[in-house]
């Protein structure tokens, strides 16, 4: 059988339209297996990841004189984790975004997970103690030295975490919300919502 000529246009661009309905919708629905795996893990093995001790890259108001750092250490009941990367713009924005965060007029405490390249990478930017100079990652994304500072490449790879940045709050030993990637303002509402409801 063959297609008439007249035909052949609309035909490959229908056959191209399903091709790509069907690569987002399974990517899609991958994402959401993944972010579905990732709170499975989280909440099956919550103890686990809070007492994890993690080394500390930057000592900043919430791991003073400390080298490693449990989520379970902290005073704070309620605080944020944050998995970024260096090379992440997205984590920047996100974390600006946060910023303005509070619970009772006080600022949420915000962890930074920093997932690592490589160990060569650490070493190329680290100043002494462990701290990076001039707590700058990039040219471009400083984080301000108050920020907490955590090697999280190994909590990344245990619990799946579904990719850079990753948001996670939790309170009184609790996660209350997850959130993968950054667009906009908009995407935190829920997260709004939840600090509404402590204050």
């Amino acid at each position: 059988m063959r297609l008439d000529t007249k035909y052949f246009v609309p035909f490959v661009i229908g056959i191209a339209t399903i091709g790509m309905l069907a690569i987002v919708w399974s990517s899609f629905r991958f994402n959401s297996k993944q972010l579905q795996t990732f709170n499975s893990e989280l909440s099956t093995q919550f103890e686990a990841y809070t007492n994890q001790a993690l080394p500390v890259l930057q000592q900043g108001v919430w791991a003073e004189g400390r080298d490693s750092l449990r989520f379970s250490d902290l005073d704070s009941e309620a605080f944020l984790v944050l998995f970024s990367a260096r090379w992440s713009e997205k984590s920047s924005d996100l974390l600006a975004e946060l910023e303005s965060k509070t619970i009772d007029s006080k600022r949420v405490p915000i962890i930074i997970a920093l997932v690592l390249d490589t160990k060569e990478g650490l070493d190329t930017e680290s100043a002494t103690e462990g701290e990076f100079s001039e707590n700058t990652f990039t040219e471009d994304v400083t984080y301000a030295s108050d920020y907490t500072i955590v090697d999280g490449s190994l909590l990344y790879n245990r619990y799946q975490v579904p990719g850079i940045p990753t948001l996670v709050f939790q309170d009184s030993l609790q996660i209350l919300w997850t959130h993968v990637g950054f667009r906009g303002p908009n995407q935190l509402l829920p997260l709004d919502a939840l600090l509404k409801e402590m204050r």
